[in-house]
């Protein structure tokens, strides 16, 4: 991560906050009682020391004054990273505290205190330099031990040096039409980012809270990967529990671009995603810089995720999941079948499917209804009995809800295969170049 934008007030700010009252209340614990006694312990030292009596002021008071900026300062050079300026700032704090005493001291006889506040400042800075050192090397392992084996605890030297090879679930999302969407907003860069800032941020942040780890990103699309231990499933679970969320964020992001205005005057467009799900082997393969620690993934899972999401605009539903993926969270999640094609003439047909909804939305008579309609299409298109597809087709596009875009990807294909007999012994797939 940037040390210039590190969140430092995860938790080595209120560290550096609780050392600065810790300060006033252990570093001179005999001090402390005399206070309580009413009793100045500087005072008396000095009376002993030099006959004459010094004026005390309300050093409390002054020590919180001093300290409310200078701490300020000090926080903000330890959050941009600043560690050599601010060890540099609190010696001179410290130096200018002792001297401002001394001559307040030596010129009227009046005496300030400031063991507590350099103390304050000594362990504020200590403590935030030990706190960014501690993040910075957690940062660096984080990928790796995302992808480490976990139930057999191995360690982190271990995870970082050996390839992995397991079932993964790679999400692939990103803007749909970005070219034009680039293209209207040419004349205002500003509200350009504006958009892809306030649509992709959450989407990320919607996978990573989910268990993920973000492969690519680009600004406009990205891809996040899910692992399991290789007895379990519960990667593409909570893939798909992602997804459905990033549905629920996009129209967050779209209901506050409604109630925002261009720069133009003009109201933002409403942005479209589209999310493919993949599950299958791949090899998390650790690579590791000087400063840096990370892991790429080997396999056509995360080629195939992107694919589809590269297709999922034809089906109008934004979630399209493999096979895969599908068989494993059926009993979890509504899959509703809405293609069977092969991405080349010599690949095995792929049968994909769209996300619609939990397990209430599967339990529905409606989505049942549905379900059943798109099994008959599937069956009939298979069969070449393109007549009773386009009749099925037909009742099903009526139906409440239905997704007209797949539907006329269907009739489109059918007038085709009419044209362009596939021939006896074909599988019912439609073989395009993705």
């Amino acid at each position: 991560m940037n040390t210039e934008t590190r969140p430092f007030t995860d938790w080595a700010l209120p560290l550096a906050i609780l050392a600065m009252a810790v300060a006033f209340i252990i570093v001179d614990p005999a001090h402390l009682a005399l206070r309580l006694a009413n009793i100045e312990l500087d005072a008396w030292r000095a009376i002993e020391l030099t006959g004459a009596t010094p004026r005390i002021p309300a050093f409390l008071m002054t020590q919180a004054a001093f300290l409310a900026p200078a701490g300020a300062a000090l926080t903000l050079l330890l959050a941009r990273g600043r560690l050599f300026w601010a060890g540099a700032f609190t010696a001179m704090m410290i130096a200018m505290m002792q001297g401002a005493s001394w001559i307040a001291y030596a010129n009227g006889r009046t005496l300030f205190d400031t063991a507590n506040a350099s103390a304050a400042l000594l362990l504020a800075a200590g403590a935030g330099c030990c706190a960014f050192a501690i993040t910075g090397r957690r940062e660096a392992a984080i990928e790796p031990r995302t992808f480490s084996t976990g139930a057999g605890g191995d360690s982190a030297a271990e995870s970082s040096s050996t390839p992995e090879s397991r079932a993964i679930t790679t999400l692939a999302c990103g803007l749909r039409g970005v070219s034009q969407l680039a293209e209207s907003y040419s004349g205002d860069a500003a509200d350009f980012t504006r958009v892809v800032n306030a649509v992709m941020a959450p989407l990320v942040d919607d996978a990573v809270q989910h268990g993920a780890v973000i492969g690519h990103f680009d600004g406009t699309s990205f891809s996040a990967h899910w692992t399991a231990p290789l007895e379990g499933t519960g990667h593409a679970v909570e893939a798909c529990e992602a997804a459905g969320r990033m549905i629920l964020s996009l129209a967050n992001a779209n209901e506050f671009l409604s109630h925002a205005q261009r720069r133009d005057g003009r109201v933002f467009e409403m942005a479209e995603i589209g999310i493919g799900l993949a599950t299958g082997p791949a090899s998390i393969v650790p690579l590791r810089s000087r400063a840096r620690a990370g892991t790429c993934v080997i396999g056509s899972n995360a080629e195939m995720a992107e694919r589809i999401r590269r297709l999922s605009w034809r089906y109008g539903p934004a979630i399209i999941a493999s096979e895969t993926t599908r068989d494993i969270a059926e009993s979890t999640y509504a899959f509703l079948e809405v293609d069977f094609l092969a991405p080349q003439p010599s690949d095995a047909p792929l049968k994909l499917y769209a996300l619609l909804g939990n397990a209430v939305m599967r339990a529905s008579p409606k989505f049942r209804a549905v379900a059943a309609f798109h099994e008959h299409i599937f069956r009939a298109l298979h069969e070449q009995q393109w007549e009773k597809a386009r009749g099925l087709i037909e009742q099903c596009r009526r139906m409440s809800g239905a997704s007209q875009k797949i539907y006329d990807l269907h009739l489109a294909r059918i007038a085709w295969f009419e044209a362009n007999p596939p021939g006896p012994d074909w599988d019912g797939a439609f073989r395009v170049r993705l």
